[in-house]
């Protein structure tokens, strides 16, 4: 598997360093410059009575009151919603429900309320104590305005990732023009040129502001400023991706150890190779093999190994021969741990530029008995997958076997959830049959994972129209919900291929298991999903009953 050295925000905000930034003063249009509405702080209602998901599901009903057209339901729903919010007992997951409803507001038209609402869950993140890594300030409004960018609600997305500008949180302004870029590549894309070439410069300000004099800062610059390239490039911006580009090399000659120079280099080269400038990525590639031939230590092997990859993908030959010295020097490392980790980082590699063989072979060459030989394998059939071998992947899977059950339970699903991913389900449901084969002797094992792998296997099976493939599974699944839900896949499948009436009978065994589900909760769930299924196919009239009929049986839902 091609290794990707651009820092995804939790990479970045993992390295214990404090970024103090500030914003450029650019000048926009109105999507940039809008004025945010003060809003009130949330009060707690007196009596809350709800129940944890009651929030979500009124969200997903409101939406598909939207989608039949039927905006005044939505709104309806949504102030039902919104007191509901600070309900939420740990004041950490308030603020995605509070922007989930800002973006339905947003949908019916009510562009000033979303803002409000949005401003609210801005302070909601910002004022919440005691949060975990996944539900932080940082965390929350980056995922917020990733779904309300997915959603093409830029405005939205925008007042999010200003709301990272926060002064207790150091980090905030440096993660901030991780989102402006995204947001930036995206307005591009849809022909909004001058509004994403103005983030990019705003994004490029904050990375200026770093003190990269300082060592320690100096890198997560030079990340900052490779993020912003690579988001450029998505939105076919060459002309900043390159100013990025040329800003992030400066940095590089900047460095102190020259070894510390290689992987930067090689993102450089990878970046200038995306925008078909091979010539400018050999001549960098060329300076991180110098720089890594200068590396005395257990990372030279691999780094060695990312360079050859790069001049693989370039169809440069030197790629062969740096592989023949990266392979020399892992085999000469004294330390096992180490040498089984460098060859298996070699393995990957050399799957990565097609060379199969000898990416087994490498991996051969690693004890059985470490972890690091399964991992090997992992990379080689995740390579194959990637490259649509699944047959391939799926002999190479088939072989992984570590002294741990459960890291062979946890590679063999990875690898599942990866062919499901390529949709390719006969395949997949081969390697549960291999998981399923193994002992279970752990107390970590968890049997909801298999369940869900399965319904997986099975709606991959219907949407591929193999109905008596997906039926089969379907009927070896326990839970009820998830058996509904494959019906649905089905149904879908039939609808898509005018067979009307099999789809309505899909749908009705469907409502039969919803009705029939113990839980509440779950039958919300499924009414939801069935809605939306009558929605998709101009079922009007239906997708207006099953929301009513949703909605009245959340008001008689107690706390489950």
């Amino acid at each position: 598997m091609k290794k990707v050295f651009l820092y995804p925000l939790c990479a970045t905000l993992g390295i214990a360093l404090v970024v103090l930034c500030t914003r450029a003063n650019v000048q926009t249009n109105q999507l940039l410059t809008e004025t945010v509405p003060p809003s009130e702080p949330l009060q707690t209602p007196k009596n809350c009575s709800t129940y944890s998901g009651q929030v979500s599901q009124l969200t997903a009903i409101a939406d598909n009151y939207v989608k039949i057209g039927q905006k005044d339901k939505s709104s309806e729903i949504l102030a039902q919603a919104l007191p509901l919010v600070p309900c939420i007992s740990d004041k950490c997951y308030q603020s995605k429900p509070l922007a989930k409803i800002a973006g339905q507001y947003a949908l019916i038209g009510r562009e000033v309320r979303a803002s409000e609402i949005l401003n609210q869950a801005i302070q909601v993140a910002q004022t919440a104590q005691g949060c975990m890594g996944h539900n932080d300030l940082l965390e929350n409004l980056y995922d917020i305005s990733e779904r309300y960018l997915d959603a093409r609600q830029y405005k939205l997305a925008l007042q999010a990732v200003r709301g990272l500008k926060y002064p207790e949180s150091e980090y905030g302004m440096f993660a901030m023009y991780l989102g402006l870029a995204r947001i930036a590549a995206q307005l591009a894309k849809e022909g909004q040129v001058n509004q994403a070439v103005a983030l990019f410069e705003e994004s490029l300000e904050i990375v200026r502001s770093i003190d990269s004099q300082n060592p320690d800062y100096r890198f997560l610059a030079f990340i900052g400023f490779s993020n912003i390239a690579s988001s450029a490039i998505q939105g076919e911006l060459n002309e900043q991706a390159i100013e990025a580009l040329v800003e992030a090399q400066k940095l590089v000659q900047t460095m102190d150890n020259t070894g510390e120079k290689t992987q930067p280099l090689i993102q450089i080269a990878q970046l200038y190779a995306k925008l078909g400038q091979s010539d400018q990525a050999v001549e960098i590639l060329s300076l991180a093999l110098s720089s890594a031939k200068s590396v005395e230590n257990s990372q030279k092997a691999s780094m060695l190994g990312d360079i050859a990859v790069e001049y693989a993908a370039l169809n440069q030959a030197k790629g062969n021969e740096i592989f023949v010295s990266a392979l020399q020097v892992a085999e000469a490392m004294e330390d096992e741990g180490a040498k089984a980790r460098t060859l298996s980082d070699l393995a990957g590699d050399y799957a990565s530029a097609g060379q199969y063989d000898q990416a087994l072979k490498v991996a051969q060459m690693i004890n059985p008995q470490l972890y690091r030989h399964s991992y090997a394998l992992r990379n080689i059939a995740e390579q194959y997958i990637e490259d649509e071998k699944f047959e391939e992947a799926l002999k190479v899977a088939q072989t992984i076997s570590s002294p741990s059950t459960y890291e062979t339970r946890q590679t063999l699903s990875y690898l599942t959830s990866r062919l499901l991913e390529a949709e390719k389900p006969e395949q997949a449901l081969e390697l549960l049959q291999a998981m399923e084969q193994i002992p279970i002797t752990d107390p970590e094992y968890s049997l909801e994972e298999k369940k869900w792998i399965r319904t997986r296997i099975a709606q991959g099976f219907a949407a591929d129209g193999e109905v008596e493939q997906a039926l089969m599974v379907a009927q070896t699944i326990d839970f009820q919900p998830n058996k509904a839900r494959v019906l649905l896949e089905i149904a879908k499948h039939y609808a898509l291929n005018q067979q009307q009436e099999k789809a309505a009978e899909m749908i009705s065994q469907a409502l039969k298991i919803t009705q029939s589900v113990d839980s509440k909760f779950a039958q919300v769930s499924l009414m939801i999903e069935i809605a939306e299924y009558y929605t998709v196919n101009k079922q009007q009239e239906n997708a207006s009953n099953m929301l009513a009929q949703a909605l009245e049986t959340i008001e008689a839902i107690e706390t489950e």
